[in-house]
């Protein structure tokens, strides 16, 4: 069993150039692999992918913060002997890219269940995940629970994540949300945007403006890696420039405007606005005022006042 866990903290699973410290104080290095897993700390996942969630639980009786919560069973975990606070590692069946534009979906869904874990786990919200305690180094206690992989699925059937933020408004701070805000602040500022780069030679200065401003939406207080934020801004700035180009535009403005569906909008809206003000209008006509001061008063046209007591009142 021990070695079958351990085929998942594997070679062709981490990265190959990895952060790596035997002493956090003194800072992080960058070292190949091989000398990488001879530290006690180490990075688990390859840049712009998520293979692993991991999580920092610092209390004494981390060891069993799973048992007494619905979070799903861990791959690892691995405990300071010293003080018995842990880091938790959960090892994913499929990676997640954490920088495709076209792909957010998957992410969003990670990002959901890491907080649903996190949550349930009692786990530090302001935990990056960057590094974690070396599941293989002999100064920790680590304590296999699970040698399978996770399916985002199977992870999420342990969980409550009705709970968790699904709209783009709600950034989130930490962790995988952080990707999450960054794409959508910086897709949402480049749907404007890029028409002003529409000229001759002007992908590599659109490109250039969109990765400035992922780095100005990187305001979080454990900010994500800069190459991170390099990777998410190309990925965003590249597809935004193939789909938003001027004849892009102009067939999707084809699509979606012609006279029928601007008739049906007209409508909606004008249904919308009817079912808002009529009580007003009707409690000012039963009150004696004309259809001249109802409009002055409600900022609508005196004609719609008209047709819509028609409609309402018979007779009127």
């Amino acid at each position: 069993m021990q070695q079958l866990a351990f085929d998942l903290f594997a070679e062709d699973r981490l990265p190959r150039k990895p952060y790596c410290s035997d002493d956090l104080a003194q800072g992080l290095l960058i070292r190949p692999l091989h000398v990488a897993l001879s530290k006690r700390y180490i990075q688990p996942n390859r840049p712009g992918m998520a293979s692993y969630l991991a999580f920092d639980v610092d209390r004494p009786d981390a060891g069993a913060a799973w048992i007494d919560s619905n979070a799903p069973r861990p791959s690892f975990v691995i405990k300071n002997p010293d003080n018995g606070h842990a880091h938790y590692l959960y090892a994913l069946e499929h990676a997640v890219c954490t920088t495709s534009a076209a792909r957010l979906q998957p992410l969003r869904y990670l990002a959901a269940i890491e907080r649903s874990i996190s949550k349930e786990l009692r786990a530090d919200p302001g935990y990056s995940g960057l590094i974690i305690k070396n599941p293989s180094h002999h100064h920790w206690q680590t304590i296999i629970t699970e040698t399978r992989p996770y399916r985002l699925s199977d992870l999420a059937s342990h969980l409550d994540l009705s709970t968790a933020p699904a709209r783009p408004v709600e950034r989130d701070s930490w962790g995988l949300g952080r990707n999450c805000t960054v794409f959508d602040d910086l897709r949402f500022w480049s749907y404007k945007a890029v028409t002003g780069y529409w000229r001759p030679g002007g992908e590599s200065a659109w490109l250039n403006a969109v990765r400035d401003q992922a780095h100005t939406l990187n305001l979080f207080a454990s900010p994500l890696q800069l190459k991170e934020v390099d990777q998410i801004a190309k990925s965003v700035g590249n597809w935004v420039w193939k789909r938003f180009n001027p004849r892009e535009r102009r067939a999707l403005i084809e699509r979606t405007h012609t006279p029928e569906i601007q008739a049906k909008r007209g409508q909606l809206k004008g249904a919308k606005l009817r079912e808002a003000m009529m009580p007003t209008v009707l409690e000012m006509k039963a009150a004696g005022h004309s259809q001249s001061a109802i409009a002055r008063e409600t900022g609508i046209s005196q004609q719609t006042i008209g047709n819509w007591l028609k409609r309402a009142l018979p007779g009127v």
